[in-house]
């Protein structure tokens, strides 16, 4: 285990001192001066040898660690998953808000129009689909990138499947939100149009992914409000499935 133990701090080292460059989906937009930042300085989308080398061992060590965590992970959302679909079948009898098939409809257009209207730099394309909150702080993040000539490409988008885990359903229904894991997948790369260059990610590499999607209830529909870019146990542990009518 100590051989292990030092394996793992020298990733955790060289990934502090050699940092990879950073490529984001919609929402993930924290990054982005720090990668306007490396196109000035010459950097290029493909990794290095050297990055290659740490990624394979920060994933066979993930692979070694967290496989265990991961198993218990997905098991605890096909769990909250089923407990969520139980209660919709109940409450949507009294309010078709809830009605599943509606709102699975509704989370696949705002998933891909979101995609959307990040790839284009145009958050008006999915105003209707966000909360005032979200759609200012993609605004600005996209806002950004326009003022530094970056484009976050996004190709070969997939929604790959939509899980409940999460229901509040308040007897005020401004109060209403549902929370979903997406599991998608796509191409994901920082292209710089002053340059001509991918700086960040690459045209070639789809990557899936899982992310915890938050949505309110806004005028008697679902409208995207936070994203969390990675799926953790307690943010699923903690998510609520809760009716005023009836609780699971």
């Amino acid at each position: 285990m100590k051989r292990f133990f030092f394996l793992g701090m020298f990733v955790i080292i060289s990934l502090i001192l050699f940092p990879k460059n950073l490529d984001a989906r919609a929402g993930g937009g924290g990054s982005y001066s720090s990668v306007s930042i490396s196109s000035s300085s010459g950097s290029s989308g493909s990794s290095s040898g050297g990055e290659g080398f740490l990624a394979f061992i920060a994933g066979f060590i993930s692979l070694f660690i967290g496989g265990a965590g991961g198993v218990a992970l997905g098991k605890s959302i096909e769990k909250k998953n089923a407990k969520a679909l139980i209660l919709l079948d109940k409450i949507d009898e009294t309010d078709e808000i809830w009605n599943y098939r509606t709102i699975k409809e509704r989370m696949e257009n705002i998933f891909f129009n979101v995609q959307m209207a990040w790839t284009k730099r145009d958050q008006d394309i999915a105003k209707e689909y966000m909360s005032n909150k979200i759609y200012k702080k993609h605004k600005m993040q996209t806002d950004r990138l326009i003022e530094n000539k970056l484009i976050n490409k996004l190709e070969r988008v997939n929604l790959i499947s939509t899980k409940i885990i999460g229901i509040f359903d308040d007897e005020e229904n401004d109060k209403d939100s549902l929370k979903a894991v997406i599991n998608g997948g796509m191409i994901d790369f920082m292209y710089d149009e002053e340059n001509n260059k991918i700086i960040a990610g690459s045209d070639k590499d789809y990557e899936e992914f899982s992310e915890l999607w938050t949505f309110i209830r806004k005028d008697d529909n679902w409208v995207l409000d936070n994203i969390e870019q990675s799926v953790e146990s307690r943010s699923v542990k903690n998510t609520k499935i809760f009716s005023h009518l009836l609780e699971v």
